[in-house]
């Protein structure tokens, strides 16, 4: 997998895709069922998934946590998560899918920067969530010891060789990228914080693996500020395309279809002819709390936000 430009490409041939996030790493049931998960991705006619490959528990976790975690502290690592990661890579490459794989997570799902942050000793008051607020954020970035704990676990599952088939990790075509943080960001001052600890970590992942690309996971952007630092992240060096997940009614920001439309070609019109980079919509979704949002069936809002990223090339 390459990039030319705008576009991916796969042997010189270009390669578009519409791919679907997969709950198949975390806990029993979903690692139960985590091949029934890829064969419904497949009979659906998708090409690429997107999991997490994350998971920081504190050693006093309940036992449970075991089939949670990636690792119990800074120092204890959990090879049954590894292998199960091993299991799900064959399990796309048998079913024809490619995988994007998420390295760490922003929020508090199984551990997040929280965890990195508590085990650095670095002082925050942690929102009503449990995730770190925003304000907070800067402190992972600028810390060595947390930045430390976070490369032990890139080292970890990019540096590994599958025990299931013996091809490392940087040696297989079934990873598409890898994306350094699930929904990245920083406060507005401090852009260029996190667009240095982006350039580093891709430098990083890079050391290790220079064969795939890799993304930065920023979440998007909903005003101008937020929109200048988006683009400076997904144009930083080390960084393979532009990713941004979209939820355009959440905030108010989209109440009708063509503003849906306007929404989508914004962020192509930045990747494409600013940044000169592909652009991925990591997660898309809307309102499941009632059958229709602005008035207009979730339904209708899906297709119409698939068919203007085909339209725009995403």
């Amino acid at each position: 997998m390459s990039v030319r430009g705008t576009r991916f490409e796969v042997g010189g041939a270009p390669f578009h895709f519409v791919g679907a996030n997969v709950a198949v790493m975390h806990g029993p049931v979903h690692r139960a069922h985590m091949e029934e998960t890829l064969d419904a991705v497949a009979s659906d006619g998708l090409s690429v998934v997107r999991l997490w490959a994350l998971g920081e528990y504190d050693d006093g976790a309940p036992d449970w946590a075991d089939e949670y975690a990636f690792r119990r502290g800074p120092e204890r690592w959990l090879e049954p998560a590894l292998a199960h990661l091993d299991r799900t890579l064959e399990a796309c490459r048998a079913r024809g899918l490619r995988a994007i794989v998420v390295l760490g997570n922003r929020w508090p799902d199984y551990g997040g920067l929280g965890a990195y942050l508590r085990w650095a000793l670095v002082p925050f008051a942690p929102a009503a969530d449990g995730s770190v607020p925003t304000t907070a954020l800067t402190g992972f970035y600028e810390s060595r010891a947390a930045r430390d704990l976070y490369r032990a676990h890139v080292a970890r599952v990019v540096g590994r060789t599958s025990a299931l088939t013996g091809v490392a990790y940087h040696d297989d075509p079934t990873i598409l990228a890898w994306e350094l943080v699930n929904e990245l960001e920083a406060p507005r001052r401090d852009a260029g914080t996190l667009v240095r600890w982006v350039e580093a970590e891709a430098a990083y992942v890079r050391s290790l693996d220079p064969r795939h690309l890799v993304s930065a996971g920023h979440v998007g952007y909903v005003g101008l500020s937020d929109r200048r630092t988006w683009r400076e992240v997904a144009g930083a060096r080390g960084i393979d395309y532009a990713d941004a997940h979209a939820y355009p009614t959440r905030f108010g920001e989209v109440t009708d279809l063509a503003e849906l439309a306007r929404y989508v070609d914004d962020r192509a019109q930045l990747a494409h002819h600013v940044l000169d980079r592909p652009l991925v919509f990591g997660e898309v979704g809307f309102s499941t709390e009632r059958p229709r949002v602005h008035g207009v069936a979730r339904r209708r809002w899906l297709d119409a936000f698939l068919r203007a990223a085909a339209r725009d090339g995403v």
